[in-house]
């Protein structure tokens, strides 16, 4: 009878740690792998470098600190960096969407993205671009309101 006992006790220990441990990181990794792909039909610039037409896609890697996430951003088949992004309030979108600004020298700007339905209604924007260990602001705008594309 005691065996039991202990066995029981143990079986409970084990999947009380179980559920500690999948509550722990299931928001982690629920962020983890996200991704908003867009074909782009038109140049645009991400951290200062300018692209041609090409397939720009962003992957939320982790959950950086609770509202901040870190993004590993690709065009065609090269990683061009990683950056973070920090949600905000947003409306709630009905696809997965990138969001531009227009520079005064005609060509989008990276600035944020958002994921299809979230459930927080959050858009995620860069305050700043990464570029050789620095943050550097995108350049002058012409206006404040974001140019939105969706992706495919």
């Amino acid at each position: 009878m005691r065996q039991k006992q202990t066995q029981w006790m143990a079986l409970t220990v084990a999947a009380l740690s179980l559920a500690v441990v999948v509550g722990v990181t299931a928001p982690e990794a629920q962020a983890a792998g996200r991704r908003v792909v867009a074909d782009m039909d038109q140049p645009f610039v991400i951290n200062g470098q300018l692209f041609d037409t090409g397939r720009l896609s962003i992957q939320t890697i982790s959950s950086y600190t609770p509202g901040t996430e870190m993004n590993e951003l690709w065009v065609d088949n090269t990683c061009v960096g990683y950056l973070l992004s920090k949600s905000q309030d947003g409306e709630l979108g009905a696809r997965d969407r990138f969001l531009f600004d227009r520079q005064a020298d005609g060509h989008v700007v990276l600035v944020g993205f958002q994921f299809r339905g979230e459930s927080r209604q959050a858009i995620y924007k860069f305050r700043f671009a990464a570029a050789g260990g620095e943050w550097l602001p995108p350049g002058p705008q012409k206006s404040d309101t974001p140019i939105v594309m969706a992706s495919r």
